[in-house]
This record gives structure tokens, sequence and C-alpha cells, in this order.
């Protein structure tokens, strides 16, 4: 914990927001980069007022100039947790993962290639997101029940906006203001360790479009595939209609953003189509299967709104945004629907020449609820606080 504590305060003494430069010699370059993100949140719910790292990451970039045209790369990224200290207590101990590593290849009249673990470019379509926490309409994977990667050892809670092992991903260079990004990536680790539900493949293609009037336009679709089968081979049913059917997941996202010129406000809109394919945990009357909170009748689909404005007070560096999103998910899902209102201020300071700090406060109501009779409605109210240090 001390040396990457001193290694952070020297990178923002030496006064670079986005990168420390390391080397740079015969057409290497070496870099450090991160970013620090504390959060405190309180619910009316629980009342209890909980302080956590919100992502804190440090990582370093190389590249290596081969010709004037090519140029070879590389990424390696860690996230802490710096409300977690050293301590016999597993629930309390210090932790950093990977969060992107990944070499590649790009050519200034193409574009690049990476592959290991990187971006999915489906997180980039989303133009509704202008909060900290409680925005972005996307990120369903908490509140319906997806079929891939759902294991304590799989991709986590959404498997479209994770940066996923195994991937090869590939964005052109833009053309008349349009691009276009795709990634696949293929299962990881050995197949004895594999449960049910574990990425067996994925894959997104994206489309980018950015004006020169303020217009930026995306839009993009994603899939992933699971295992069929338990870790010890046997091709187990999981669910009365599953069968031995492979689990599946897809998402199809529309954003659109406007930035009004001379007018400090943007309006963002988001559009997506969640769909769900032999989950885990469908549920029929006339079986034995448990129903659970998170349970669906069968193939699921939900449709996924998001509306966000802001108000950009640049010549003081601060900012004031308010948004609306809906998960309106089909009778399969016993017709749950979660709504989210967010209210919320920025404000950035100027910490060296050139290193930001960024302060918020977030203001956001919840209303979730399920015709399923195990389903509780949750209804809240969160109050967040943070702080975002780039470095």
């Amino acid at each position: 914990m001390k040396p990457l504590a001193a290694l952070i305060g020297l990178l923002v003494i030496s006064g670079s927001a986005n990168a420390v430069t390391v080397y740079n010699d015969k057409g290497t370059k070496v870099d450090l980069t991160g970013e620090l993100r504390m959060k405190t949140t309180v619910t009316s719910g629980d009342r209890d007022i909980r302080i956590k790292d919100d992502g804190s990451r440090i990582g370093v970039n190389a590249n290596h100039k081969l010709t004037q045209d090519i140029k070879v790369f590389g990424r390696m990224e860690w996230g802490s947790d710096t409300q977690k200290s050293n301590s016999e207590n597993n629930k309390t101990g210090f932790e950093m993962y990977n969060r992107v590593g990944y070499i590649g290849a790009s050519h200034r009249d193409v574009g690049e290639v990476r592959v290991g673990r990187t971006y999915i470019p489906i997180d980039w379509v989303k133009k509704s997101s202008y909060g900290y926490g409680n925005t972005g309409v996307f990120y369903f994977g908490d509140v319906l029940s997806s079929a891939t990667g759902y294991s304590k050892n799989g991709v986590g809670r959404n498997n479209f906006l994770t940066r996923l092992p195994q991937t090869i991903f590939f964005q052109t260079n833009s053309y008349k203001s349009f691009h276009l990004a795709a990634t696949y990536s293929g299962k990881s680790g050995s197949d004895n360790e594999r449960n049910h539900g574990d990425i067996r493949n994925a894959y997104s293609v994206v489309g980018f479009y950015k004006s020169d009037f303020g217009l930026v336009a995306n839009a993009g679709y994603s899939q992933a595939t699971g295992e069929n089968s338990k870790s010890d081979g046997s091709k187990e049913k999981s669910t009365v209609d599953a069968g031995l059917a492979s689990p599946k997941d897809s998402l199809l996202a529309f954003g659109v953003e406007y930035y009004f010129p001379g007018r400090e406000f943007s309006i963002g809109l988001d559009y997506g189509l969640a769909r769900s394919e032999n989950s885990g945990l469908v549920y029929q009357e006339e079986s034995d299967t448990k129903l659970q909170s998170k349970s669906v009748k069968g193939d699921w689909k939900a449709n996924l709104y998001g509306l966000g404005v802001k108000w950009h007070w640049d010549k003081i560096g601060s900012g004031m945004y308010a948004g609306y999103y809906l998960r309106d998910g089909d009778a399969n899902t016993f017709n749950y629907q979660k709504q989210t209102y967010t209210v919320g201020l920025d404000k950035r300071f100027a910490v060296s020449k050139s290193n930001n700090l960024i302060l918020f406060i977030e203001m956001a109501y919840d209303d979730a609820r399920s015709d399923n009779p195990v389903y509780k409605d949750k209804k809240q109210t969160i109050l967040g606080t943070g702080a975002r240090l780039s470095f």
C-alpha cells in the first residue's frame, strides 16, 4: 500500500493530468497513468454511510514507432480498492486486480488492432450518462437475470460492458466523421474449471459518427454465448425448459447526443433492446423449480431508455445534470420495471498545472417493481458524493 501511495504522490506532483512520461527515446515512449476514485453513499433503505473505492486504477502505456506509418503498443492497468488495508480479515484485505492488458499495432491510414483484455466498444455507445453511478441504462445486469457470465468466476453482472480477456479488438480510422469498432472474445480458463453460463464466446460491432455541428450518434450490437454444461463435463439440465441449449444474451444499443454550441448545454438519448435466452433461472408453475427474486418465465427481452441533460459552466469548471432511466421488462420477466431519476452537480479544480480534481454530489430515486410474488418492490433514495483525481 505504501509503495502505491508513494507512486501516486509522485505522479500528482509531476503535474501531468493524463500521463507521466518515464521514457522517451529513439521512437519508444513509456507513460504512467491513473486515476483515484472515492465515493460515499447513503440510502434511505439502510441509512448506512458507505465509503468505498469507485474504480481507482493505475497503468503503464508503451509504444514504439516501427515506421512513419506503423506503431506497436501495449497497455497494462490495475485496479485498486483504497478503502481496504492489509488484514487477517479477508473482507478488508487490500486488493489490486488486472483491469486492462493488451498488445497491438496501428497504421496511420487504416486503424488499429489489439489482443488481450481490452475495452468492449458497446460501452461507448451510451450518451445519456452524465453522472457518477446512478445513470447509464445499458447497465442492466443488476436488475434482470442475464443468462451468461453470472458465476463468481465469470465476467460479472454485465457481459457487454466488461473488459473480457482473450479478446481481439479492431478499430478503423475516421472517414468522413465515421468509424467502426469490433471485438471478438473467446473463452478463458481450462475446460474442467468452467461452469454453466461462463462465456464461450462474445462479439460486438459498433459504428460511431461525430459531426462538426455538435451531433454525435452511435449504434452497436453485442452478443455473448455461455457454456451449457457443468465443470465436470456432465450435461445436466439447469432448468426444465432450457435443456442443453447454450445460454445467450444480446444487446442492441443506440445513443445520440447534441451539444448546443455557445449555450453550454447538451442533451443525450439512449435506447437499448436487451434479450436473454435459455436462462438458468427459468421458472414454471407446474415444475419443482424454486421461484427466486430474479426468476424469469422463459426467454425474455427488455426495452432500455435513457434521457440526460447537462448544463456546462466551463468558465468556472462546473456543471449540473439530470437524467431519467427506464428498464422495462416483458411478461417473461414478471413485468419487471425499474425507473431511476437522477440530479447532480460536479466541480473541476486544477490541482497543479495540468492535474484535475473532480468533486461531485448526486441524488437519485429508484423505483423498481415486479409481478414476481417473491420479489420485494424496491423504492429508495440514494445520496452520493465523491472525488476523482486524474494523473
